[in-house]
């Protein structure tokens, strides 16, 4: 018997066949996937998946039916395609089985690779920043944090941390102006909240009288 699955994000192909027996032959499970090498996974209820494998596979039938249940479910996955999963009845125990996919291609992982990658260069900066900050070389860190914030001007973090670096270095007008930027991007952060409060009121203690 062959299957074509369809081309589809979540693919749930329930076979329904009449065994074939073949006497002591030994039946199995044939997966082939267009490309290759995509990761087979059989997954019973309750039960973590398990690696099969890669395709091209063939696996024997009775190992797949040894667990309790009616029924398991095939996953197939590939990096840059979507997943296809097959769910595959008892009543296949003594047929040869064969599955040939055709698998879609997701653009989606490109995307999220970006995005990860971006995430990592402001954490491995971020983390470079504050060791300077702790090393007190405020300068150095304020020339990362700078560099971030025109690359990520969405990040309140980076205003937190120039805000910081600012005021150790005695700048508190430039602190004041970066935390009330990371205020205005996470209005609920109650320390951001905190420090602009206590530099303004640095401010209004400084101001002339009649001011």
């Amino acid at each position: 018997m062959s299957l074509t699955s369809f081309r589809s994000r979540m693919l749930y192909l329930l076979i329904g066949v009449v065994p074939v027996f073949f006497g002591c032959q030994t039946a199995t499970l044939n997966v082939q996937t267009s490309p290759d090498e995509a990761e087979v996974f059989a997954v019973y209820p309750g039960q973590q998946p398990a690696k099969l494998g890669k395709t091209p596979l063939k696996v024997e039938s009775q190992a797949l039916f040894a667990h309790p249940g009616d029924s398991f479910k095939l996953l197939v996955q590939k990096e840059g395609f979507f997943t296809e999963q097959f769910l595959v009845p008892k009543s296949l125990f003594a047929a040869n089985v064969k599955l040939d996919i055709a698998m879609k291609e997701n653009k989606a992982p490109v995307a999220c690779t970006e995005q990860d990658a971006a995430v990592e260069e402001v954490a491995r900066n971020v983390a470079q920043a504050q060791s300077f900050i702790q090393a007190k070389r405020y300068e150095g860190a304020v020339r990362i944090l700078l560099n971030l914030s025109d690359r990520f001007p969405n990040s309140s973090v980076v205003y937190d941390l120039l805000g910081n670096a600012y005021y150790l270095m005695k700048d508190l007008e430039s602190a004041l102006g970066n935390y009330e930027k990371s205020l205005r991007l996470s209005p609920n952060n109650s320390e951001t909240q905190r420090m602009v409060n206590k530099l303004k009121s640095i401010y209004s203690i400084r101001a002339p009288a009649g001011n």
